[in-house]
């Protein structure tokens, strides 16, 4: 009856359960933990590579084989390796519960069988990983000598670019250029630096060889090869001004995520955070670097543009080095930002200086610069320091609307004509929330201080006005002084407001002052305490 109903009878062995996945998997895991261990020199120089993130693994992995590795004697390679495979090994042991091997208790009459496949496991184990560690040092000896064929290769191709960058057909230094690129692109690291050193240099080199006589006729040199005008040259030029073009535009988005920006290269090819020393450069073509981001300082120091330059929308993640440059005709900087200092340091503007909406983060230093065009910072914002001390205005300057959120500058500094900070009838507001100072500045024609606000001092002292001197609608809410003003001008300070607080601190030379001790049309106002600022020492 039993049978018949399916049970098990008395005395009887159950069947055994098949065992479950987990304890198969217990079993395996450690001949998996070994296999592991000891395929790591393998697994870490035969496996395929790909994407940029795994390759940055895999340099810093090869870098840590070299130092750990690399430089040890075969034997002691193989010991290490033996050893965390062994450590590994007692480790899942442990994990699962079991019991050591030394700890086991081996049947007497089988002692010597079992002690023989033990020695055999462990020296066929260790012979494993020698031939692992013998292959790996092989695999890095080869990729020593890939490494340095691919050098020798890549200097030969580097080599070949810059003699044909010194031939004296034009076409054949264009072909230059571009192999030269291709080069930066290919093999990307010190190679893109290295060409972009060779390209600046070229154009920083002296290319007047390539002009044609005065006279018109044809120039030949020494070894009777026909010189080239420097028109040729030009398209060299304006090939390589191209490339760096293309390879410093990186993609910008708005606030919104809508693409403002378009880069025409991939991102591995972007020269971005590269150096570009073009000091002394004599371009003579157009300069087009708009929308450039240049993630290293550049260097511009006394670099000659002869057309136009424009740097519209481009950023400076740096410090930025325009000292004594010469811009011969405009020069468009609108919309820029300018995160370390600004150097520009007796430059020369010849044309038009258009600083529309730029950004300086840093120092902007304009002391001793000539600009013979327009001058114009319309709502530019200085976060630093704005010095334009000893620099001079031949033509409109205009600052309306322009920000200065510390000390600003304008000492000795010469208008010789319309100067517009937020003035006239189509920019007001511009804001000094520092100290303000012009002390000894030259102002030839109208002067437009309409509806300013200096929430700093104001130092007018020695300064010379020889048309309207308009402070209209201003707001002074620290002291200000107008000793030693120059020339006859005529003041305007109609609804202008004046610091009670700062009653005694206000000098107004040869300005005609009211019974309530403030020029006509001018009035006191008690600002706000959130409102006064430190009023700044001022020169009497």
């Amino acid at each position: 009856m039993a049978e018949e109903s399916g049970e098990p009878s008395d005395g009887m062995t159950q069947p055994s359960r098949e065992k479950s996945p987990w304890v198969r998997l217990r079993r395996l895991l450690p001949g998996f933990l070994l296999l592991v261990v000891g395929s790591l020199p393998w697994l870490s120089t035969v496996l395929p590579q790909g994407g940029k993130k795994l390759s940055q693994k895999r340099k810093a992995a090869g870098r840590w084989r070299k130092e750990w590795m690399g430089g040890l004697p075969l034997f002691a390679a193989i010991a290490i390796w033996a050893v965390l495979g062994i450590i590994a090994f007692l480790l899942a042991m442990w994990w699962l519960g079991r019991v050591p091997f030394w700890q086991l208790k081996l049947d007497p009459e089988k002692q010597a069988e079992n002690i023989v496949k033990i020695a055999l496991t462990l020296v066929g184990g260790v012979g494993a990983v020698a031939y692992l560690v013998i292959k790996y040092q092989e695999r890095q000896q080869a990729g020593r000598a890939e490494k340095r064929e691919k050098d020798r290769t890549v200097d030969t191709k580097v080599q070949d670019a810059i003699n044909q960058l010194g031939s004296d057909k034009a076409s054949t230094r264009i072909a230059g250029v571009y192999a030269l690129t291709d080069i930066a692109d290919r093999y990307k690291g010190g190679y893109r630096q290295r060409v972009v050193d060779i390209l600046c240099g070229y154009l920083r080199s002296d290319r007047s060889s390539y002009a044609p006589d005065r006279s018109g006729q044809p120039v030949w040199d020494a070894s009777g090869h026909l010189v080239e005008s420097v028109a040729s040259d030009e398209a060299v030029e304006s090939t390589i001004l191209s490339v760096m073009h293309d390879r410093l535009r990186k993609e910008r988005k708005d606030e919104t995520g809508e693409t403002i920006v378009r880069q025409t290269v991939d991102d591995d090819q972007l020269w971005c955070a590269c150096t570009f020393d073009l000091h002394g450069a004599t371009f003579h073509e157009a300069v087009d670097l708009t929308d450039s981001t240049f993630e290293y300082a550049p260097y511009f120091r006394g670099t000659k543009f002869e057309r136009n330059a424009d740097f519209r929308g481009a950023t400076f993640a740096r410090d930025v080095d325009f000292r004594g440059a010469t811009f011969a005709r405009d020069v468009d900087f609108r919309g820029a930002h300018f995160a370390g200092e600004t150097d520009f340091v007796k430059a020369t503007f010849a044309g038009g200086a258009y600083f529309d909406g730029a950004t300086f983060a840093g120092g902007a230093y304009f002391d001793g610069a000539t600009f013979a065009g327009n001058a114009d910072f319309v709502k530019a914002h200085f976060a630093d320091d704005a010095d334009f001390r000893g620099a001079h205005f031949a033509d409109d300057a205009d600052f309306g609307g322009a920000t200065f959120t510390r000390g600003a500058y304008f000492g000795g500094a010469h208008f010789a004509d319309d100067a517009y900070f937020a003035g006239g009838a189509y920019f007001r507001g511009a804001t000094f929330t520092g100290n303000a100072d012009f002390r000894g500045a030259h102002f030839a024609g109208e002067t437009d201080f309409d509806g300013v606000t200096f929430a700093g001092g104001a130092d007018f002292c020695g300064a010379a006005f020889t048309g309207v001197a308009n402070f209209g609608g201003a707001k002074f809410s620290g002291s200000a002084a107008f000793s030693r003003i120059q020339g006859q001008p005529s003041f305007r300070f109609e609804e202008c407001k004046f610091n009670e607080k700062f009653r005694g601190a206000y000098v107004w030379g040869p300005i005609p002052t009211g019974n309530d001790g403030l020029p006509a049309g001018a009035a006191w106002e008690d600002f706000p305490e959130e409102d006064d600022k430190d009023g700044g020492t001022t020169s009497r």
